[in-house]
């Protein structure tokens, strides 16, 4: 989105779920300390069932932009594709090498190549891989979604939460869900509900139904947490996809998006600001995390690993925007811009040539 086309909502909820994707790692990191069952680990896993809302959230919001576009001719998809190239995998790869070399103190490309397309760089890029190809389907998901009427989306979602209270029930039943894994429902449900959710939710009315809704659906994550006994590193089996997380997410994305109308024009041009840079900062924040957390000792006091949660927050945050800046500014913005005016002088040679 260009600077003068940006949609301050937009930008709100984007720096809004950028800072839930930070706590949500952040916890992490600190509720393996804690022992199992005391304050600190309640604490922690609570938090983190509601920070989980993030993922929904922002491929909604990736799918509320990419989904809107016109595919009417040719060169329609030719400048999507090189815009996407430019915004988001050039980017991609820009930082996932400057990480390999930082954590791996290596410059082997062959090894980058492996490592990248394994998917070995960093934990938090599984996001970045799924996006890509939701992405690269995106022409003809606009397509099927724009020829939809407000019906037909209703109904589509009624039965994507079906479909996700059948998976929900066969990962509690500890059946092999093999439809959860591999239908087209998890991730892609999210990417496509974003483009529509503002539609079929546009009555004041239905509002406290679906808060209602929403908060029911979080007492719930939160008991099975409890009594199913699920360990840390199993929290999706609540999640990805499933009827919970799909509540959640549409209650939050709605309250949100019914709440950001500040009036203060420093507040609002600080939060666009920061929300241009978001897409660089989630790139940088999971590596910077790694580093900075081995500087503080983590223990199961809860007080202190609350204080230790806000001072990395706060480093991190302040740390990975400025890089992002500085980066997108020395780097990524220029390398951009002449990748960008030799793709387009190259077009025009061509043209040239078939007259």
């Amino acid at each position: 989105m260009s600077e003068n086309k940006r949609i301050f909502k937009y930008d709100f909820l984007r720096v809004v779920f950028m800072c839930m994707v930070l706590l949500l790692h952040i916890s992490c990191k600190i509720n393996y300390f804690s022992k199992p069952y005391n304050v600190s680990w309640y604490a922690f896993n609570i938090t983190r069932y509601f920070l989980l809302i993030c993922n929904p959230l922002f491929f909604m919001l990736s799918g509320k932009f990419n989904l809107n576009k016109k595919f009417e001719k040719k060169e329609d998809y030719i400048n999507y594709y090189k815009n996407k190239f430019l915004t988001i995998v050039l980017p991609f790869i820009l930082i996932s090498f400057l990480v390999y070399m930082v954590d791996y103190k290596s410059i082997s490309i062959y090894k980058f190549v492996l490592m990248f397309l394994s998917d070995s760089i960093n934990y938090s890029y599984w996001f970045i891989y799924t996006l890509i190809w939701l992405l690269f389907f995106s022409p003809f998901f606009a397509k099927m979604m724009q020829n939809m009427t407000k019906e037909d989306k209703k109904i589509f979602f009624i039965i994507c939460c079906i479909a996700d209270v059948f998976v929900t029930i066969l990962t509690f039943s500890n059946i092999k869900n093999a439809i959860g894994r591999n239908a087209m429902l998890s991730w892609q449900f999210y990417y496509l509900l974003g483009y529509f959710i503002d539609e079929i939710f546009d009555d004041p009315k239905q509002y406290k139904f679906i808060y209602a809704f929403g908060i029911l659906a979080f007492v719930v994550q939160c008991l099975l947490g409890r009594l199913t006994n699920i360990p840390l590193r199993s929290y999706n089996m609540l999640t990805n996809p499933s009827i919970i997380l799909t509540l959640e997410a549409c209650t939050l994305y709605i309250f949100l998006s019914n709440h950001c109308n500040f009036k203060n024009n420093s507040v609002k041009k600080s939060i666009s600001f920061i929300a241009k840079y978001s897409y660089v900062f989630y790139l940088l924040h999971a590596p910077v995390l790694n580093i900075v957390i081995r500087k503080f000792n983590v223990r199961v006091n809860p007080i202190n690993n609350i204080c230790i949660a806000i001072t990395v927050f706060i480093i991190i945050f302040v740390f990975c925007l400025a890089s992002s800046y500085c980066l997108t500014k020395l780097i990524i913005g220029p390398l951009q811009k002449l990748l960008k005016k030799e793709i387009n002088l190259k077009n025009k040679n061509n043209e040239n040539k078939t007259y």
